[in-house]
């Protein structure tokens, strides 16, 4: 059924969703659904955005042009010396996350709000103001 390669990544999915949300909430369900976990799960989008380009910044990581402008890992991959390296990982991985929260905050929440907002008021129609 599932023979192209990654086709136990949909069964893996639909087997985790009936764990968590399915009649009987399970252990994984209840761990999934712990304010925290929900938290992280917020800011993973923006992590995943910005998490490449502050490695890039901080020289933990070489980004090497393509010729269609996008840019590609250098194979090789760690620039300069190890310990930095070890070092700023972890310093990347906190701005990474402090960059998530603020575009939650500043940017997402707000849209999310205003659109809330004009989703429920009442936006008078043409014919009424003629």
């Amino acid at each position: 059924m599932f023979t192209f390669y990654g086709g136990h990544v949909p069964l893996a999915a639909l087997v985790l969703w009936g764990l968590c949300f399915g009649p009987f909430q399970s252990v994984i369900g209840k761990a999934l659904s712990l304010p925290s976990v929900v938290w992280l799960g917020e800011l993973s989008f923006g992590v995943y955005v910005y998490h490449l380009r502050v490695v890039a910044c901080m020289g933990l990581w070489q980004l090497l042009p393509r010729g269609n402008g996008s840019v590609y890992p250098m194979a090789d991959g760690f620039v300069g010396e190890p310990v930095w390296f070890w070092v700023g990982l972890p310093i990347a991985f906190v701005i990474s996350f402090m960059l998530s929260w603020a575009t939650k905050v500043l940017v997402e929440d707000r849209v999310l709000s205003a659109v809330k907002w004009l989703a429920t008021s009442s936006i008078p129609s043409v014919k009424s103001v003629t």
